[in-house]
């Protein structure tokens, strides 16, 4: 089964993204179950669950129709850590707000090295995130979105999404989003990195995630 959609606004709550994409006769769709650039939010109160999978109901839209995304902020990779932990703690509220509404997926970026550590490492570092995330959630599954490979962020080339699903214990839990502009940006970037200069490569990728965004 094929579905259709867009990332639609959850302003005004989260059963209001489920409105929005009816209204747009969207088969599927995404969401922030929270703010992207902020780090804390309030707890999901009863009410609001209620409204959202009530919401899901009438518009019948099954988990398998809906991808929420994380925080922005989150640097599953982060070589600080401070930073790094702080991270995890978000990643996991992102997991479990997931599962108390309903859902079974949670889309998200790898990560960067900030220049501070080598791919491997960070790489590394990534599926170890994600590991202790799982351990302590349960029925969601973490997808990986790939990236543009903009600045120092990894996920742009099909061997960083292997070394992070390598890593990951449990495997049933772990799955990959394909972001088209993001892979046209990244095939660019690993073609031309040799040759062109790194800030017109960053400009590349900037572009790519702006169009991704309009897109969507």
């Amino acid at each position: 089964m094929k579905y259709i959609g867009a990332h639609v606004s959850a302003s005004g709550g989260v059963d209001q993204a489920v409105l929005r994409a009816h209204e747009l006769e969207a088969s599927a769709f995404a969401l922030f179950t929270k703010n992207q650039r902020q780090w804390k939010a309030a707890p999901l109160s009863t009410e609001t669950i209620d409204a959202f999978r009530s919401a899901c109901e009438k518009y019948h839209f099954g988990p398998q129709q809906i991808l929420p995304h994380d925080s922005f902020l989150i640097n599953l990779g982060h070589p600080v850590m401070d930073a790094l932990e702080k991270s995890r703690a978000a990643f996991l509220d992102e997991l479990q707000r997931a599962d108390q509404l309903g859902l079974t997926l949670l889309n998200f970026h790898p990560g960067s090295h900030l220049q501070q550590i080598d791919e491997e490492a960070c790489l590394k570092r990534i599926a170890e995130s994600v590991n202790i995330a799982l351990d302590k959630s349960q029925n969601v599954t973490a997808v990986i979105e790939n990236t543009a490979g903009q600045g120092s962020n990894l996920g742009y080339r099909f061997e960083h999404l292997a070394t992070i699903i390598e890593h990951v214990e449990d495997k049933s839990r772990i799955g990959v989003c394909l972001d088209t502009c993001h892979a046209f940006a990244g095939v660019m970037i690993c073609v031309l990195k040799k040759i062109v200069w790194q800030p017109l490569l960053n400009l590349t990728a900037s572009l790519a995630s702006t169009i991704c965004a309009v897109c969507t």
